[in-house]
């Protein structure tokens, strides 16, 4: 196909936020020269569906800057897939406003969405080129080192854990377990190793960390909060949302048909209250769980500075592949990560599908815990170290 350039660009935001999306965004719309208009698609594939198109070219530079800083999908979002009979509305509205490329931002759906409009295209001849964009704070997209949004997530894991860790280790109630985001995959929960300021310092939590990877065994973590509690007084333990057991069932998940997601999908979630009401059951110990829930992708406070120049990284790529003619790919960062500037390179979309899970050499199931090719993989995307906490001597 051609270059893009000589045409106008549409963006469109799908699957859930991160808090560094709109970075991308932003890097899409200033770095979008050469282009007649850049518009918006409003809510996702259901505004492209519907040519709800807002335009963002049309936005004063400031505007933009805070735009790019703010979390959720500035253009709104939407999980909706694209059916066999929605194309024709596609290229009806691509053609009647003059696109010529098409920038789809998102995780392992739109990404999907994104390679069915990329086919679509070819087989009608279309001159567009369709560019997928990753983002997802589950990490669990196959093609690309990292996602944007992932590090940033994890900071706000870690960060969280170590506060909980602080606050549980003080107060008459010794047992906490943490839930984190992700889905199928643990590469949030994993992140929660960072919380120990040593992170082979096994007497500070989270002093287990369990992931969908590897099967999930109840008196495992039952004897584990014991023994911790025995030694310690006090025990946190940090579990994936995604938990299944040995027969690749899911630990917890809500069968109400009124938890489910847009696609039809049980929603994950509330492993933690499950678990924490096994430990006081079973174990006879007081146990809070926490679920932080959305507040781990949209913690502005806890943005990692790695993370956010990875984000406007894969958006002005984006636009470098529409209007060099690269449609057909995702812009997938690579695993150079020295210096103020990102590598990136584009990977077919025909080979993005898939699910990226943590590698089994990076877990220590024995010890409930993950080893040092994960540590080194996430402590640089968390952009820095945490705060850390002066500790008083009270004594036996």
């Amino acid at each position: 196909m051609a270059s893009a350039s000589s045409g106008n660009l549409i963006v469109v935001q799908g699957g859930g936020p991160t808090v560094v999306v709109n970075a991308s965004l932003g890097a899409i719309v200033s770095s979008a020269k050469g282009f007649g208009h850049v518009y918006g698609a409003c809510y996702g594939v259901e505004g492209l569906l519907a040519d709800r198109l807002v335009r963002l070219d049309a936005i004063d530079a400031d505007s933009l800057r805070n735009l790019a800083q703010r979390p959720g999908a500035a253009l709104g979002s939407s999980r909706r897939p694209i059916a066999a009979d929605d194309y024709d509305l596609v290229f009806d509205v691509l053609a009647r406003h003059d696109v010529t490329a098409l920038i789809m931002i998102g995780g392992n759906g739109m990404m999907a969405a994104t390679a069915s409009v990329d086919r679509a295209a070819r087989r009608r001849g279309a001159d567009v080129q369709v560019v997928g964009v990753p983002k997802t704070v589950d990490n669990d997209l196959e093609g690309t080192d990292r996602c944007p949004g992932y590090g940033s997530a994890a900071r706000f894991v870690a960060q969280s854990v170590r506060d909980v860790a602080a606050d549980v280790e003080t107060l008459p109630v010794p047992v906490s377990i943490f839930e984190t985001m992700g889905r199928d995959t643990g590469w949030l929960a994993g992140s929660s190793i960072l919380a120990r300021p040593d992170v082979t310092d096994g007497d500070a939590a989270p002093h287990g960390i369990y992931l969908p990877e590897s099967p999930f065994d109840l008196d495992e973590l039952l004897a584990r909060v014991d023994r911790t509690v025995r030694r310690l007084g006090w025990a946190m333990m940090v579990v994936a949302e995604g938990l299944r057991d040995a027969e690749g069932r899911d630990v917890f998940r809500s069968d109400d048909p009124a938890h489910r997601d847009e696609v039809g999908r049980g929603l994950p979630g509330n492993v933690a209250a499950h678990l924490a009401d096994a430990v006081g059951r079973q174990l006879g110990l007081r146990c809070r769980n926490e679920k932080p829930g959305l507040c781990g992708r949209t913690a502005v406070a806890q943005v990692s500075t790695f993370d956010r120049v990875d984000a406007e990284a894969v958006g002005r790529a984006a636009v470098v592949a529409a209007r060099d003619g690269q449609g057909g790919h995702l812009v997938a960062l690579t695993d150079e990560r020295g210096g103020a500037e990102r590598e990136t390179r584009l990977v077919p979309l025909a080979e993005v599908g898939g699910l990226k899970s943590v590698p089994s050499s990076w877990i220590d199931v024995s010890e409930s815990t993950v080893r040092s090719g994960f540590i080194d993989y996430v402590r640089p995307l968390i952009g820095g170290p945490l705060v850390e906490y002066p500790r008083l001597d009270l004594g036996a």
